[in-house]
């Protein structure tokens, strides 16, 4: 089951309703492009869409928001960069972020995943992440896929 993700229409009258938020951590090694991915999904309908209405997104750090239309419903994206465990408890996934041009990185995500489930009282979902995919690869769409399952 695929989502329809678009950004909220400018214009609707009355404007959308907030209707639930998402609370997601993003947890990885530096420089694997975690801030970028905020980034590009905080100002996507900014840059791309003309005529958009969302307030507007709150970047501070380690934390970036934004409002999100998902199946006509306006969808609260609250995404916290590396979280601490306090954060960490309020988070309702996790996204595991290594960069496909950095072995080391990937090496990584098994030790951030133990600690995950050693620090978090909840089992949280995880979902993984390979960024950088328009650089040359280091690690293979296969092995993150196997690592994935």
């Amino acid at each position: 089951m695929s989502a329809n993700i678009e950004a909220v229409e400018a214009k609707s009258t009355p404007p959308l309703k907030e209707e639930a938020s998402i609370q997601l951590g993003l947890v990885g090694d530096s420089t694997v492009g975690k801030t970028s991915m905020v980034y590009q999904f905080c100002y996507y309908a900014i840059r791309y869409y003309q005529n958009v209405e969302t307030p507007k997104p709150k970047v501070e750090p380690n934390f970036y928001e934004a409002v999100v239309k998902i199946d006509n419903k306006a969808i609260k994206l609250m995404l916290y960069h590396q979280p601490d465990q306090y954060t960490l408890e309020r988070c309702q996934a996790v996204a595991l972020v290594y960069s496909v041009d950095n072995r080391e990185s990937f090496n990584s995500i098994k030790k951030y995943y133990n600690q995950l489930r050693l620090k978090s009282s909840k089992m949280l979902p995880i979902i993984l992440v390979g960024n950088k995919s328009d650089i040359g690869r280091k690690v293979s769409y296969q092995e993150g896929q196997d690592l994935g399952n």
